[in-house]
């Protein structure tokens, strides 16, 4: 099977599910946000702690951030809330959502309080979701699947990482994208994965991951000093690469940046599970596997989060979030059976989290907070 049921979008992206954002422009903005979307179903809330007297490239990340989600297929219109003073202006973060969705925009200030704001956002919100409701599935072919991928609290010794990967190639294979995320467990692996490049210039960035990274840190002025991998990271890296597969790496994208292409790609994401998840979406993912040895209690805002455990697995958490446990069947038959369970959930089927109504979003920091 090569085909799913989705959400097709005028851009010509699709979507696996089919929200309106209620998005904050400032963390000043965040009850009203959260009230509005508590009110409408089918909404959801997309808030937090930024916009207001943030600048350089801190306030970038957090439009960049922003603009992903209300572009991501996922969210059928926006209506962002904004207070009428802060940096990040709802006005100009509108102006730089380039998708054909419905967008709106509203303030605390110019609306006289916060009062006015719920009355006027449940309208909106309303009549968007009302008209979202309208549009049903379609069989969409697996080349407009995008999928994320993060590999969190595995190790070498993790035992079935190498089937996700055989996924990933299917997935890649069939023209899908599929973006996976890399924080500093992964990066170690860096001269590895870069043997396997589309080109130089990726090949380069995945070797300077291969080589060293960098920390910002205090020592009365800011440094900026680079450290050595260990051995023991590198290998742990190499084991944990497997998720990747065996295909080229056609692209490596900075935090929540979007790309167009196709076939499998590199994020640079932060070590935070939920600043990861956070911006793979707004990268553009549809749907995100997270392989975890011990499962995890929150998936992706606007986005079903597939929760896939190694063998051996067990606890409270793992019993909770898990959706696929590895290793009960053979190689081959356990990468078609865990691509149907996939397309299952692109057409719509819950996952475990989704069921519980756990999800989140985070914006991560480019800065050190002072």
């Amino acid at each position: 099977m090569s085909t799913y049921k989705g959400y097709p979008r005028e851009d010509g992206s699709v979507g696996t599910r089919n929200f309106v954002a209620v998005m904050a422009s400032v963390i000043c903005s965040t009850t009203p946000v959260q009230a509005i979307a508590s009110r409408v179903p089918g909404s959801i809330a997309v808030v937090h702690p930024y916009g207001c007297a943030q600048v350089g490239d801190d306030l970038g990340q957090t439009r960049r951030s922003l603009i992903g989600v209300a572009a991501n297929p996922n969210v059928a219109g926006t209506l962002i809330v904004g207070l009428g003073c802060e940096n990040n202006q709802p006005d100009e973060l509108a102006a730089m959502i380039e998708v054909p969705k419905p967008l709106d925009v509203i303030g605390i200030q110019a609306l006289g309080g916060s009062d006015k704001v719920l009355e006027t956002g449940v309208r909106i919100v309303s009549e968007r979701v009302a008209g979202a409701g309208t549009l049903e599935r379609r069989e969409c072919d697996v080349a407009t699947l995008n999928v994320g991928l993060l590999c969190f609290e595995c190790d070498r010794d993790t035992k079935g990482l190498e089937r996700v990967g055989a996924l990933v190639d299917k997935l890649v294979a069939l023209g899908a994208r599929v973006c996976v995320g890399v924080d500093r467990t992964l990066a170690p692996a860096g001269e590895a994965l870069a043997e396997r490049a589309a080109t130089e210039r990726v090949a380069s960035v995945l070797r300077a991951w291969g080589s060293e990274y960098r920390r910002r840190r205090w020592h009365g002025d800011q440094s900026d000093e680079a450290h050595q991998w260990t051995g023991e990271e590198r290998a742990r890296a190499e084991a944990i690469a497997a998720v990747t597969g065996t295909a080229e790496v056609r692209q490596v994208l900075g935090c929540s940046e979007t790309s167009t292409d196709r076939g499998l790609q590199l994020m640079n994401v932060p070590s935070d599970p939920v600043e990861a998840m956070s911006g793979l979406v707004s990268g553009g993912a549809t749907l995100l596997i997270v392989v975890s040895s011990r499962g995890i209690l929150t998936g992706a805002l606007g986005c079903p989060t597939l929760v896939v455990v190694p063998e051996g697995a067990a606890g409270p958490v793992v019993d909770a979030s898990a959706d696929w446990r590895l290793g009960s069947l053979d190689a081959e038959s356990e990468v078609d059976a865990l691509y149907a369970r996939l397309l299952e959930v692109a057409s719509g089927a819950p996952t475990r989290l989704e069921e519980v109504e756990l999800t989140d979003f985070a914006i991560s920091k480019v800065s050190t907070a002072f």
